[in-house]
């Protein structure tokens, strides 16, 4: 009988431990598909690729038992490291090879990747495009961050975006206004790619600054004069950062600023400098600093030592070279040339800071591609078109419902034409343009868009930046004015001209005019109507100004009680001259009765408004809080609801609109586009191994 009992007490202790281990192996079964399940979602959908790696190489180490899930998480760590480093990928797949030969399937795809990696390196350079890209791009030095101006944060700030996690981060906080206002740019990662260096420019004056990438900042140099100061490499213990400090219209300051701040050490003065050809870069010995000097379109490189003694020239060339970049090995220098007719790549064999060789070319294919930085990943690259078009819509006169879809307007070179404008009589458009084989020179076109015949008038400048806001035509069609902003050849700083165009004679009559802003041409055609800052009481209002006579009035004044207290332009008159329509802080739209003084506010998100003919309707641009305008509305300007108007589908992908205008006769309406192609691009194998 005890017998029987303890039989039967050892069967279900025994049938207990079956149970157990049976429900151990499913839990531990469970938690490994849940830990691979992890795994794919951070190299997927984050792109965390590291942090992919970590759970993976804990699956293999906690999970032996389970061949086939270590294998698949070995195999998925070689395909990480793929796309992180090449050998970490090899030995990864090795492994999958030597201890899961029993699994096939695994055994051939690991086979089948690494004969991929281990074949012959590449003739020629390689072409790797990055997934992401930001205005004013810096890579870190070990090519796995890039910096630049983040336009998704309010106001004009720098984010830092990491490709081995897909995570962006905002390091600095200027607002567009307040205490907290600023702009920054010019963004220069430190060695160990931990910190940031830029200038910015705010209620402090103008300061280099440098900040950590969670956004705790210091300022290493202030200037009490205007202009800029250019951070474009580090000395690699990071001690000291290379600047280029603006002394003038076309002169800079090459020279060092303490990482830890204090005073700039000026090592060369360059004429004829711009930053971005001149940039700078010092050699991974630290001993050395190569950049380009010279006048416009014919800059060589040349060496001097971090201490400021001039070494030499590394080419000497009739043609330009320029944007020098140091290899991480020190041995060769890639530039960009024209020398053979078209911007090309080009490198240099460089030994103590002087050739070992002639300059032999890489890639004969640059276009609009500049270099920013040879990292220990490959050379980074900037691919960047901006393009402006013109575009027209028949709509109906009333209602500015459209009748048809917007066509682009007949004119030809394409790509650089913007701010069009209807002439007073209907009969003519004018807008400004560049051509492509004209850089810093524009022109004012004046087009019939019927007969499509067109008049060009050259910009008596050549300092053009290629964009116009405020074109506008004289009252009674004679002529035409804008304003722009040129250098300053007393003090080297910027100021804002007005010119103005005389149709009959085509000569041209300018003037510095008291703003930063734009504005348009007043209902007497002899004044300027502007943006008005007094820069004593922060007042800020609408002026109209006479440049033959210098006599000016205040047209309108911000209420004290507004804040912020900002008109941004967008000036437009009504055809009967009886009212005017502005843009206050960058996106609410007013309407000034001048006769009555009366204001009144008819949007919080709208912008670059534009009169109906009778004067009832306002076309304006809907503004967007990610971004520029993609479309824009109809709206009584007596108040009430709006109405989108339909462009169609014969518009550039991605583009933006810009400045319309409505004709006088009410049957057109006239538009800008901008849309850009923009691409960060790694160069890899820029130097084939011998």
């Amino acid at each position: 009988m005890k017998h029987g009992r303890f039989f039967s007490w050892a069967f279900l202790m025994f049938l207990t431990v079956v149970l157990l281990v049976s429900f151990q192996n499913a839990f531990t079964q469970e938690s490994a598909e849940e830990l691979y399940e992890a795994a794919m979602f951070k190299k997927e959908s984050e792109g965390d690729l590291n942090g992919a790696i970590q759970i993976l190489m804990r699956i293999v180490r906690e999970f032996q038992g389970d061949k086939k899930i270590a294998g698949k998480a070995q195999l998925q760590i070689g395909m990480c490291y793929e796309k992180l480093g090449k050998e970490e990928a090899i030995k990864a797949y090795e492994l999958v090879l030597k201890n899961f030969t029993d699994q096939p399937e695994l055994v051939a795809a690991a086979r089948s990747r690494l004969a991929a990696l281990q074949m012959a390196e590449p003739i020629g350079p390689v072409i790797e495009k990055l997934p992401k890209v930001m205005e004013v791009p810096a890579f870190s030095p070990d090519g796995t961050k890039i910096s630049g101006i983040d336009w998704s944060v309010p106001g004009q700030n720098i984010s830092v975006y990491d490709y081995t996690t897909g995570k962006q981060t905002a390091i600095t906080s200027f607002k567009w206004t307040g205490e907290d206002w600023g702009m920054t740019y010019f963004p220069c990662f430190s060695p160990d790619g931990k910190e940031v260096a830029y200038w910015c420019a705010g209620n402090s004056g103008s300061e280099l600054r440098v900040s950590t990438l969670d956004g705790k900042s210091r300022t290493l140099y202030r200037r009490s004069e205007k202009g800029t100061i250019i951070p474009c490499d580090w000395l690699p213990d990071g001690s000291a950062i290379v600047v280029l400090k603006q002394e003038g219209a076309k002169s800079l300051t090459l020279g060092l600023v303490p990482a830890q701040g204090g005073d700039l050490k000026a090592l060369r003065r360059l004429d004829h400098g711009r930053d971005h050809a001149t940039h700078p870069s010092v050699s991974p010995d630290g001993r050395f600093i190569a950049f380009a000097e010279g006048p416009p379109g014919k800059h060589d490189i040349k060496v001097m030592t971090v201490n400021g003694e001039f070494v030499g020239n590394l080419t000497v060339h009739p043609a330009y070279d320029g944007e020098v970049c140091w290899s991480p090995d020190g041995k060769h220098i890639a530039f960009i040339s024209n020398r053979h007719g078209g911007r090309a790549l080009w490198g240099m064999e460089v030994k103590g800071g002087k050739p070992a060789g002639k300059p032999f070319m890489i890639s004969s294919e640059m276009g609009n591609t500049g270099l920013l930085k040879w990292t220990s990943k490959g050379l980074a690259c900037e691919m960047f078109v901006m393009t402006w078009d013109i575009f027209l819509m028949a709509v109906d006169p009333k209602t500015g419902e459209p009748l048809d879809e917007a066509r682009m307007l007949g004119y030809t070179p394409t790509g650089n034409n913007c701010c069009p404008r209807w002439s007073p009589d209907g009969k003519y458009l004018a807008f400004a343009s560049q051509k492509k084989d004209s850089l810093n020179r524009g022109y004012i076109v004046v087009i019939s868009p019927e007969k499509e015949e067109a008049k060009e008038y050259p910009i008596p400048t050549d300092n053009y930046r290629g964009f116009l806001t405020d074109l506008s035509w004289v009252p009674d069609g004679s002529g035409l004015g804008f304003t722009m902003f040129v250098p300053n050849k007393s003090d080297g700083g910027q100021e804002r001209i007005l010119f103005r165009l005389n149709l009959e004679t085509a000569k041209w009559e300018t003037w510095p005019i008291p703003t930063r802003f734009g504005g348009t041409w007043g209902p007497d055609g002899t004044s300027f109507v502007f943006v008005k800052i007094d820069e004593r009481d922060k007042n800020v209002g609408i002026a109209q100004w006479n440049p033959y006579t210098g006599e000016e009035r205040i047209i309108y004044r911000v209420p004290q009680d507004v804040k912020p207290r900002i008109v941004t332009g967008g000036i437009k008159f009504s055809q009967d001259a009886k009212k005017l329509v502005f843009t206050l802080n960058s996106n609410f739209l007013f309407v000034l009765d001048l006769e009555t003084g009366e204001v009144k506010s008819l949007g919080s998100d709208l912008r670059s408004a534009t009169w109906s003919p009778n004067g009832e309707l306002l076309l304006a641009l809907n503004n967007r809080e990610d971004g520029w305008p993609t479309t824009m509305s109809v709206l009584p300007t007596e108040g009430g609801e709006r109405t989108e108007i339909k462009l169609g589908d014969k518009l550039p992908k991605d583009y933006h609109l810009m400045q319309p205008h409505w004709s006088p006769d009410g049957k057109q309406i006239v538009f800008g586009t901008r849309y850009s192609i923009h691409e960060a691009l790694l160069l890899k194998n820029v130097i084939p191994k011998k």
